[in-house]
């Protein structure tokens, strides 16, 4: 006759509440990847555009120089790559900023909804405004200054090289290709792809987290706990954070993160629930 030992039933009903955690998690995932891929997917698509657009800007700049270009690219190219990029500049910043909007309003609507919450979000909302607010004409300062950077140190090293300027302009024009349409069995294939699953991410998890404050403010305690992706790509500041379990909804986490995502490319997520749930 074989006995059912306390002991066992303790691990069984153990490992039953973490396998139905890991499907809570792994629904909370999908559900969360299903609302953003379609705005991510549209966003890559107009930003591949306009990366693309703006590396004839430069090269048209660049060429009014053919003649003389060893002797004034370098001290010269800061303004020229100013002037050529400033209206592919202005159509990034709409096209972040109505995808952002979009993100943070399903972003705080989904965890509302999830938690069946008697409150509104909207975009007049003050944590709303706050976070979307200036938020892509920031976003497109980093962005230009990266691309910056990179495109004059090919200018650079083909001046170096000594190097012609049909030599640097096809370098040129080969590295926004890859901005725009990247190395496909990447993960990640491109530029264009990375900025778009990086503020559309940030945008929802602003939301998200707006989301839970509203509620909070309605008299909801709230807590919330970073999921990782759990595989072995997943950074040791991400791993801190998971660990620091559930933790009231204004602390940040062990990173110092409010939350995810914490660098371009995380594949992080918050969860939430009241305080005092399991």
């Amino acid at each position: 006759m074989t006995y059912t030992t306390t002991f066992d039933l303790d691990r069984i009903f153990r490992e039953a509440d973490h396998a139905v955690l890991l499907l809570v998690e792994a629904i909370s995932r999908r559900s969360i990847d299903k609302a953003l891929i379609p705005l991510q997917t549209t966003l890559e698509q107009k930003i591949a555009v306009i990366f693309k657009r703006q590396g004839l800007a430069v090269l048209k700049k660049l060429g009014t120089m053919r003649s003389y270009f060893s002797e004034s690219a370098a001290s010269d190219f800061d303004d020229l790559f100013d002037d050529a990029t400033l209206d592919t500049s202005t159509d990034m910043i709409d096209i972040l900023q109505s995808s952002i909007e979009a993100a943070v309003l399903k972003g705080g609507k989904a965890l509302i909804r999830d938690f069946k919450a008697s409150v509104n979000f909207s975009l007049t909302n003050p944590r709303a405004i706050a976070y979307t607010q200036n938020y892509a004409a920031t976003a497109i300062t980093g962005i230009d200054s990266t691309t910056k950077d990179d495109i004059r140190r090919i200018v650079l090293a083909g001046i170096s090289d000594g190097a012609s300027y049909s030599e640097v302009a096809s370098n040129i024009k080969a590295r926004y290709t890859q901005y725009a349409v990247g190395v496909p069995q990447r993960h990640i294939r491109s530029r264009a792809e990375l900025i778009a699953v990086t503020e559309i991410g940030n945008a929802y998890q602003a939301g998200n987290l707006a989301g839970a404050r509203v509620m909070s403010d309605s008299g909801l305690k709230m807590q919330k706990y970073w999921l990782t992706s759990g595989d072995d790509r997943v950074s040791q500041g991400c791993k801190d954070n998971q660990t620091d379990g559930w933790i009231d909804l204004n602390a940040a986490h062990s990173s110092g993160d409010q939350t995810p995502l914490r660098f371009p490319g995380c594949r992080c997520v918050e969860q939430y629930r009241r305080k005092g749930s399991k």
